[in-house]
């Protein structure tokens, strides 16, 4: 960090020659807006001595705190003049504060610390917002310090970084050369500046002398430097008081008159004023869609490209997110917006009205346009319910311009209720229809030759790997619906040995099983409640998003036994460490 400080007697021409090009003329353009035009543009507050919105001023030490004690100060004149200190009494009490009263010319108030304090004293400054310094005055009343330091921070005195460092040794006392060149390379490097100990007044400048000072609003490096919720002022070493003819300790302890702080409010560009809000609070009264005590985010509904700080060149305003009136809040998305070619990037949240997508622009899944609202994308009757018949849709997702839903197998109709010409309703949710006229005797040829596999005891490697999903479970309840009978077990994390990466298992959701009753009359399958069996199933699609399956002649239904169950434990064991992979892509 690099930073000029200088120690003159300084006049209100000095001052003003020190200020930023247009000296205090800084705040006249406060108007957010172009009157011409009518576009947004940049803004700033006016250039202020904020010293009076000092929220807090501590010194860690202070004379008078034991009771009253005598002080001498040696004036510029080296005459020697005494007086009382004592914290109890309004007229001789040095407090802290009194560094803050601004009354320099008239109210000769001041502060004063302990004679000869233990260690360096150490004087805060809280603003309680982020400003834009451009100088800070020290109006001492003791002789200057041999050794001070000048600190900022930028998140409420949290960490400190330094501004600026002042010695009549700063190799000595500091490390660093004295009066270090600043160059654009170091315009945030603390220098170290030698100090004549006739002074009585330091002035340091944030711009003064440094290469980007004439554009710093151009410059992120001097605007950062410029930045400050708290100062910290840092007194180390005193003069020797013996050479001003004082022998005693009754000079020795560090004064100071008054401070001046002078700067703006940090805006961003984006605020003309700062005010005081309903809190008390000090904030900057946001324009262009902007919001914070430093206008240094948009407002929740405004951004569909990201925060910037306001340019000469742009305003940089917050854009209103399109959420066609389906919702109150939308975030900020990079890759939305690198995708639109930087022209759009809110996304909206928790869209209202059954709609979804990022504008709210489409229906949800189970919703579709409804013809009577097409023409207003905006409209809260826009999507209407696609009501897809459980049993003859495959989901209940349907297409979104005409709201017609994905039937199964010879099952017709927009939400998929009717059964196609030449088959009648079946009340499975497997084959919902199933050919017209057709009875058990049908069917009857399927038990002869045998081609249920159900019951065959053989468990080898091949056939557990083979299947999709493999699972041992207690029959709770069995149904019969239609020509199906519904099994419901109740299935335990362990033995779900096997099933697709993309299964959630549900815990608190049983396992449905159908069976055909055909294949229970061939004895294909067949449970009981209360009994414990082991099933292996493959080929499901989208049936066990539903935690439900069909179980058909290639399939298997076993009676869960202890030696049974040694078997799958150790082929699952096996799956594990990647052995049924091997197998099927062999």
């Amino acid at each position: 960090m690099s930073l000029l400080f200088i120690l003159v007697p300084l006049s209100l021409t000095r001052m003003l020659l020190l200020l930023p090009p247009g000296g205090l003329a800084i705040g006249a353009d406060r108007t957010c807006v172009n009157i011409t035009t009518g576009e947004d543009k940049r803004c700033y507050p006016e250039f202020i001595d904020f010293m009076p919105l000092v929220r807090d001023v501590h010194a860690s030490s202070t004379c008078g705190q034991g009771g009253p004690e005598t002080f001498c100060i040696v004036d510029e004149g080296n005459r020697t003049h005494c007086d009382l200190c004592h914290h109890a009494h309004p007229h001789t009490s040095r407090n802290a504060s009194n560094m803050a009263d601004v009354d320099l010319y008239i109210n000769k108030t001041f502060w004063v610390s302990e004679r000869r304090p233990k260690g360096d004293v150490v004087i805060t400054l809280s603003f309680n917002k982020t400003f834009e310094i451009f100088y800070f005055i020290i109006h001492f009343k003791s002789a200057i310090p041999r050794s001070f330091s000048i600190e900022k921070s930028v998140d409420m005195g949290r960490i400190w970084a330094p501004y600026q460092y002042y010695s009549d040794d700063c190799q000595g006392v500091y490390g660093i050369p004295p009066d270090k060149v600043i160059t654009r390379q170091n315009e945030q490097e603390a220098i170290c500046t030698t100090l004549s100990k006739n002074e009585r007044k330091a002035y340091f400048s944030t711009i003064d002398k440094r290469p980007s000072g004439t554009q710093y609003q151009s410059s992120p490096v001097l605007l950062d430097f410029m930045a400050a919720t708290n100062l910290r002022l840092t007194l180390k070493h005193m003069q020797n008081m013996s050479e001003y003819g004082v022998h005693d300790s009754s000079a020795d302890f560090f004064a100071i008159e008054d401070m001046e702080v002078g700067g703006i409010c940090k805006c961003n560009g984006h605020a003309g004023r700062c005010v005081f809000n309903s809190e008390g609070e000090y904030v900057c009264d946001c324009q262009h869609n902007t919001a914070g005590p430093d206008c240094e985010r948009c407002k929740p509904f405004y951004k569909d490209r990201p925060w910037k700080r306001a340019s000469e060149d742009d305003a940089q305003e917050c854009h209103m997110c399109e959420c066609n009136l389906h919702a109150k809040s939308c975030r900020f998305n990079m890759k939305t917006y690198i995708s639109t070619g930087y022209v759009s990037g809110g996304v909206c949240r928790k869209c209202k009205h059954n709609t979804a997508g990022t504008h709210c622009e489409r229906c949800r899944d189970e919703f579709y346009i409804n013809p009577e609202a097409a023409g207003s994308v905006a409209s809260p009757y826009r999507c209407k319910a696609c009501d897809c018949d459980m049993l003859g849709s495959v989901s209940r997702a349907c297409d979104q311009q005409t709201g017609q839903c994905r039937c199964k197998e010879h099952v017709v109709g927009r939400r998929c209720n009717q059964c196609e010409k030449g088959y009648d309703a079946a009340n499975s949710p497997f084959t919902p229809c199933i050919p017209a006229k057709t009875s058990h005797i049908d069917y009857i040829n399927l038990c002869e030759p045998r081609v249920c596999m159900s019951d065959d005891k053989r468990v080898d490697k091949d056939r557990y790997c083979t299947h999709d999903f493999v699972f041992a479970g207690r029959v709770v309840q069995m149904l019969t619906v239609g020509t199906w009978y519904q099994f419901t077990l109740e299935v335990p994390d362990h033995t779900l040995f096997r099933h697709p990466p993309d299964f959630e298992y549900k815990r608190d959701q049983p396992f449905v099983v159908f069976i055909e009753q055909i294949m229970i009359n061939c004895d294909c399958g067949n449970m009981q409640e209360g009994n414990e069996y082991v099933l292996m199933i493959k080929d499901q699609k989208s049936y066990y998003t539903e935690n439900a399956f069909q179980v058909k002649p290639y399939d298997a239904v076993l009676p869960w036994t202890r030696k049974r169950s040694k078997k799958f434990f150790l082929h699952k064991e096996r799956d594990d460490r990647g052995k049924c992979r091997a197998l099927q892509y062999s």
